[in-house]
């Protein structure tokens, strides 16, 4: 494995490169999740190259940039395990030089995250873009526990006219049920263990669709309903969308697939969520 801190450097490796070519992009902090995608990489590519940049553009003044979880050592170990073949690790002046001013942004990003996150997305979107077009993968690989970055990231891309394959990979809990996340590392163990009713909430609106409700109100009166036992717990948003548009559903009669999005903050953490209704 091979660790390259310029574009340069990396290009000058990738040109030579003859093979199917994945790609992982991710901001350090490795955990469950993220073997996950290194994994199906693996297995359906011959080269695979993943990245480590924590990316300043996507977070906002009052978030957690400066604190945000670093292991850098673990992380390489973990790379390293996994048969990554290159990793590009750039600083910032690298991924954003002196002057630059050219940013992506969607129309379609304002709402959910976008509301509560300001200029988020425009971080994601264009270090996204910037990644694609240094490492130039086949495929690129994204978790589905960020449902509404997944469905930009494929919209820029199609809108754009990139020639990369989008592999969603499947959401990876803990073993109660909450979502892989770097923030979970800030929680005591009792605060842990209670965050994983976020959700057991998600998965008794899944049962209560299952047995016929088709009420989106009601539906999402139900994950509210679950998690107002717990001290601390605030939810900033629980809406029902559709995965191809990520327009909100009002009522899910005869519609075959869509998604429950949620967003809370709990002790001061906040968390996303979400679970397919299909």
């Amino acid at each position: 494995m091979e660790i390259l801190k310029t574009i340069k450097e990396l290009k000058s490796k990738l040109i030579l490169i003859d093979g199917s070519l994945g790609f992982v992009p991710t901001m350090g902090a490795l955990h469950k999740g993220h073997l996950s995608l290194l994994k199906s990489a693996r297995k359906e590519n011959e080269i695979l190259v993943a990245s480590l940049f924590l990316n300043p553009k996507q977070f906002s003044p009052d978030e957690d940039f400066h604190n945000y979880p670093r292991n850098i050592e673990k992380d390489i170990s973990i790379f390293s395990d996994s048969g990554v073949d290159f990793v590009f690790m750039p600083d910032e002046d690298q991924v954003y030089p002196k002057g630059f001013s050219t940013f992506i942004n969607n129309l379609e990003g304002g709402v959910f995250e976008g509301e509560f996150r300001d200029r988020h997305f425009e971080g994601v979107l264009t270090v996204v873009a910037k990644l694609i077009n240094i490492v130039n993968p086949k495929r690129i690989y994204l978790g589905e526990k960020d449902a509404q970055q997944l469905f930009l990231i494929k919209k820029m891309l199609e809108d754009l006219n990139f020639d990369v394959i989008v592999r969603p990979v499947e959401t990876i809990r803990e073993s109660n049920g909450l979502a892989c996340s770097s923030r979970n590392s800030y929680f005591s163990r009792k605060e842990f263990v209670d965050a994983g009713n976020i959700y057991q909430s998600l998965l008794k609106v899944c049962t209560l669709w299952k047995e016929g409700e088709n009420d989106s109100s009601r539906l999402k009166q139900e994950f509210q309903k679950n998690l107002e036992k717990l001290d601390d717990m605030e939810i900033q948003y629980v809406e029902i969308v559709d995965p191809d548009t990520f327009k909100i559903i009002n009522s899910l009669k005869n519609i075959k697939k869509s998604i429950l999005i949620v967003a809370v903050i709990f002790k001061g953490i906040r968390l996303i969520d979400n679970i397919i209704l299909d």
